[in-house]
């Protein structure tokens, strides 16, 4: 896995290196889908100094790629971004798929004890809030595949071969799929296990009519609908509890 030295660039704040509590890939790489060209996505977790949360001064975030594409342990499409913990806390707590993954890879780059802690308390994010969310991207996504509303053909090789963008298919039904296992089980299992990974590896490689893909994302925004309302997960995260895990997560960190 790249190293964290080679995905910071050199204008990156110089303490960013060491308060990063958590790093891990996510997206194709964690659900088990890469194939040989797939890209690697890194999301990670920075706990600011004291300074940027009771001073003036403020870290959202900083995107990071690797430094030297010719660098033995980097490759030149490993990017992705490193939140600041307050940042990365609201985003998942309002229900983003990507930022809620990041809680339940399976293989992390950099974890330390207070990145566990994080892990350990991955329920307090969860809310059926994230049933708008995950449905909210599925339809926009089935839009954009299908040219409802902006036409995007971003692989037309793949449109060519299979008379639709499979790649971008397979991420729409990866979408509902997560969001209906967070709803239903309170977990994401990453890598995914079958029978959804053989559909979305079978989506991919174009052994799926269009007509069939739009007819199983059907189904999955339906049970997003209907989880808004039904999942055993809470109505809405508890605030107070987040504080206090922020607080005390800000608290270990500054001790250390």
């Amino acid at each position: 896995m790249t190293a964290l030295a080679d995905l910071l660039p050199p204008t990156a704040p110089e303490w960013l290196g060491g308060s990063v509590v958590l790093l891990g890939e996510y997206g194709s790489t964690a659900t088990g889908t890469a194939t040989a060209s797939s890209d690697r996505d890194f999301m990670g977790v920075a706990v600011e100094p004291r300074a940027y949360v009771l001073g003036l001064r403020r870290f959202e975030h900083q995107q990071i790629s690797a430094r030297d594409p010719q660098a033995a342990n980097a490759n030149a499409d490993d990017e992705g971004v490193i939140c600041g913990l307050r940042k990365w806390a609201n985003l998942a707590a309002q229900g983003n798929p990507t930022v809620l993954s990041s809680l339940f890879l399976p293989h992390y780059a950099v974890l330390d004890e207070i990145g566990t802690a994080l892990l350990e308390n991955r329920n307090l994010f969860l809310s059926r809030r994230l049933a708008a969310r995950f449905r909210g991207y599925l339809v926009s996504q089935r839009s954009a595949l299908t040219g409802e509303k902006v036409k995007r053909v971003q692989r037309p090789e793949l449109v060519a071969a299979h008379g639709y963008d499979t790649k971008y298919a397979h991420h729409m039904l990866r979408l509902g799929m997560q969001g209906v296992e967070l709803l239903a089980d309170g977990t994401l299992t990453l890598p995914m296990s079958a029978p959804r990974l053989d559909i979305l590896n079978a989506v991919r490689a174009g052994e799926w009519l269009l007509a069939d893909v739009l007819a199983l994302a059907a189904v999955y925004e339906t049970q997003l609908t209907e989880f808004a309302t039904t999942s055993a997960v809470a109505e809405h995260p508890d605030a107070a509890k987040l504080d206090a895990l922020l607080a005390d997560t800000y608290d270990a960190a500054w001790a250390r």
